[in-house]
């Protein structure tokens, strides 16, 4: 009896120590129009650091065509719009846009589009949440750049005190002879 406890609350444990899969790349969908959002770098942007955005939109009646849709990205910070943009400026079916967000924080991205010609699609809008965990490391040297050059200006005040200190010593030794002549 006790062995079959045992091995019951080892297979209980073990369950809640394996790792859940995440998947990065979620299908938002509205209407007939979904879309998968990837973020590059690994789909978890940082603050202060470049993420370019792709999109790959489908449409299930295949009625959506890139060329004839008014589509739009925005990204909000509580609720305040920071950033728009144009999704198709290129002849892309899949479109990609950068931002470069300001701070760590919690942003929304809304994607939203509508047809320029009657009847095409459905409009459409697609929200995701963005989680920006980490904000870009700077080296000592970024924060403060005189310290790059803190050995060299040491050096030179140590050769500017030799040089100087020579020359008061060569005064003083030629003010000795002299006296002494």
């Amino acid at each position: 009896m006790k062995k079959k406890l045992f091995v019951f609350l080892l297979l209980l444990v073990s369950c809640c120590l394996l790792p859940v899969p995440v998947f990065a790349h979620v299908l938002k969908t509205s209407g007939n129009i979904g879309a998968v959002l990837h973020i590059d770098p690994a789909d978890e942007p940082v603050a202060g650091k470049q993420s370019t955005f792709f999109l790959e939109l489908k449409d299930k009646k295949n009625q959506f065509n890139s060329s004839n849709c008014e589509c739009k990205a925005i990204i909000k910070q509580k609720g305040k719009e920071i950033f728009a943009t144009s999704l198709f400026t290129s002849s892309l079916d899949n479109p990609s846009f950068s931002y470069t967000f300001p701070q760590k924080g919690e942003y929304e991205l809304s994607i939203t589009g509508k047809s320029i010609r009657e009847l095409s699609f459905a409009a459409f809008s697609l929200s995701y949440a963005i989680d920006v965990d980490s904000e870009v490391k700077k080296t000592l040297l970024e924060v403060n750049p005189f310290l790059y050059h803190t050995i060299h200006y040491g050096l030179f005040i140590l050769v500017f005190a030799i040089f100087f200190g020579l020359a008061f010593y060569n005064k003083i030794k030629g003010n000795k002879v002299s006296n002494e002549a």
